[in-house]
């Protein structure tokens, strides 16, 4: 083979090589660029996950609260309720005492 030959076959080698080598460093520049990507997404969904937590617990701090003020009022209502039982139970007693 000529000392041409040889020049041409090495450089195509050499083109061969510097082609190979730029196809895998994009490759890897994708990979970097998914991966970037993804841990600039990941902290939006851990807030928007961490907002729908919150709503929950701000919905259900709510209900107890309002559960809080039914049972106040049904609480209220036992009270009175006893109070006339008693009440009554007092008046009938004296009555049939008088009899």
């Amino acid at each position: 083979a000529s000392p041409r030959l040889r020049a041409g076959l090495a450089l195509s080698e050499l083109q061969r090589q510097v082609a190979e080598d730029r196809r895998a460093q994009q490759r890897q520049l994708e990979a970097l660029e998914r991966r970037l990507q993804e841990h600039l997404t990941a902290p939006a969904a851990n807030r928007e996950r961490w907002a729908d937590l919150q709503g929950s617990v701000s919905g259900l701090l709510e209900e107890v609260a309002n559960l809080v003020r039914r049972v106040e009022g049904l609480d209220e209502k036992l009270r009175i309720r006893t109070a006339s039982c008693e009440e009554l139970l007092r008046q009938r007693s004296r009555e049939l005492e008088q009899q």
